[in-house]
């Protein structure tokens, strides 16, 4: 998969949760700051991407349909995955990261595990230190 058909893709799940948010169209073109009519063409081509329908439309707002409502926890976890954290856009902007991290150690007592992340992560990043 392509750059431009991954961001497709993120756009047509963030439109998809918008309505779920919202339950209508409009009120999630204001959220996404776009048109109505984009997110009507984005709702309508995942659903033929899914070939299933997502929403019931009815007179009073968009109901989620039972394929919606398993579709939208997923939806939720790929745009997490998705967004990049803060560090990891300080890191690809090359902004220096300094300080310290704590890594929890199971009372197990499983120490040379936790040892060897804390060293890989020393060695990864210089300016953050095990504390």
């Amino acid at each position: 998969m392509n750059d431009a058909q991954r961001d497709y893709d993120i756009a047509r799940l963030r439109t998809f949760i918008a309505i779920a948010k919202t339950g209508d169209l409009q009120a999630a073109a204001e959220q996404l700051k776009t048109s109505h009519a984009q997110v009507s063409v984005r709702l309508r081509s995942l659903e033929d991407h899914l070939g299933v329908e997502l929403f019931k439309r009815t007179p009073s707002g968009m109901i989620l349909t039972a394929a919606g409502a398993a579709l939208l926890p997923e939806a939720r976890a790929i745009l997490a995955e998705s967004t990049p954290t803060p560090f990891a856009s300080d890191m690809i902007r090359g902004v220096k990261v300094n300080g310290r991290f704590a890594l929890p150690i199971p009372s197990s007592g499983h120490r040379s595990g936790a040892t060897n992340r804390t060293a890989r992560i020393g060695q990864r990043f210089s300016r953050i230190s095990a504390g």
